[in-house]
């Protein structure tokens, strides 16, 4: 078993770049992980953002930098809405098994009709984001892709397994997009 750094790249409309990171440990090879994890990612989670955000890329790559996976290609989020901006985020947790803290994924895509004037997210929405990441975690076990959370980078004895992921029901921000 390999873990690999996986990491899905976006283009946002403002000419930003964007990226959530994940780590995975799988037979796989490095570029069979990056084309999976990709097309994954284009069926469960691209069609939950706004049509300003563009999935480009998928990296896998190993910690011991003896292998590296790279997978190219557009597909564009799916809500036609009016978009937050591009540093207004869906805040996704990662649940771990036997660990209180497994670190989190700014999600962009936010769009204004989802969201109100006090960064609350709609329960429907809400719910929508919790059922795309639990089919995303079922896909991904399915193909034995296991998303983990290593707490020592590389060493695969030290992970643990990531449960479940939840959206927060308040938007968060991260000031790096817009600089």
């Amino acid at each position: 078993m390999a873990l690999y750094n996986v990491v899905i790249g976006y283009s946002l409309a403002n000419e930003r770049k964007g990226a959530n990171t994940y780590q995975v440990v799988t037979d796989l090879t490095p570029q069979s992980a990056a084309t999976f994890c990709h097309d994954i990612w284009d069926d469960e989670i691209m069609p939950l953002l706004t049509n300003d955000v563009i999935h480009t890329e998928t990296k896998a790559s190993t910690f011991d930098s003896t292998g590296f996976g790279f997978q190219t290609g557009t597909q564009t989020g799916s809500i036609a809405l009016d978009p937050l901006t591009p540093n207004t985020c869906y805040l996704v947790r990662k649940n771990l098994e036997n660990r209180s803290r497994g670190g989190r994924w700014f999600l962009p895509g936010c769009d204004e009709g989802n969201v109100d004037g006090k960064g609350n997210v709609s329960g429907p929405k809400v719910t929508a984001i919790n059922t795309a990441l639990g089919d995303w975690l079922v896909a991904m076990n399915a193909a034995a892709m296991e998303p983990v959370f290593g707490k020592v980078i590389g060493v695969t004895d030290n992970v643990w397994s990531i449960t479940s992921l939840t959206a927060d029901p308040l938007v968060a921000t991260q000031r790096r997009r817009l600089r």
